[in-house]
C-alpha cells in the first residue's frame, strides 16, 4: 500500500534534488567570506587573460604601426590608455561579482537547509513506521 505522506516528501526531495543539480557544491562546505572572495579573485583573473588577449590581438593587428613608430612612441602614454581601463574594469566586475557571489551563497545555504530539513522529515517518517511495525508485530505475539 503506497502511504501519500512517504510519496509527498519523497516527491519534495526529488524536486530539491533536482532544482540543485547544476549549482554549485562546494558553498555548503565553505565559509562564505572564503567562497565569495575565491569566486571574486576567479573572475578577476578569468577577465584579466581575456583583457590581455584582446591587447595582444590589437598589438598584432596594428603590428606594422608599432614596427614603424617604435622608437617615437609614448610608452608611458600608450601603459596608462592599456592599464586605466583594465583597472576600471577589474574594479568593476570584482564588485559586481562580489555581491552575486554573496547572493548565491545565501541561496544556496537556504536550498540545502531545506533540503536537510526534508531529508530528516523522510527519516522522522521511517522511524516512526518502524515504531508501527515493532509495535504490530509484539502485539501479534
Amino acid at each position: 500500500m503506497v502511504n501519500e505522506e512517504k510519496v509527498r516528501i519523497m516527491t519534495k526531495i526529488a524536486m530539491s534534488e533536482e532544482k540543485t543539480k547544476h549549482k554549485d557544491t562546494k558553498a555548503p562546505y565553505m565559509y562564505k567570506s572564503d567562497y565569495v572572495y575565491l569566486n571574486v579573485l576567479s573572475v578577476i583573473g578569468h577577465v584579466s587573460i581575456a583583457y590581455f588577449l584582446i591587447i595582444a590581438l590589437i598589438a598584432m593587428y596594428n603590428l606594422d604601426y608599432i614596427l614603424v613608430n617604435i622608437v617615437s612612441m609614448d610608452y608611458i602614454k600608450i601603459a596608462f590608455e592599456i592599464l586605466m581601463p583594465y583597472l576600471f574594469i577589474i574594479m568593476l566586475l570584482s564588485v559586481i561579482s562580489f555581491i552575486h557571489y554573496r547572493g548565491k551563497y545565501d541561496d544556496c545555504i537556504r536550498e540545502n537547509r531545506e533540503y536537510f530539513h526534508e531529508l530528516k522529515e523522510l527519516e522522522k517518517f521511517y522511524a516512526d513506521s518502524r515504531k508501527e511495525q515493532t509495535n504490530v508485530t509484539t502485539t501479534d505475539n
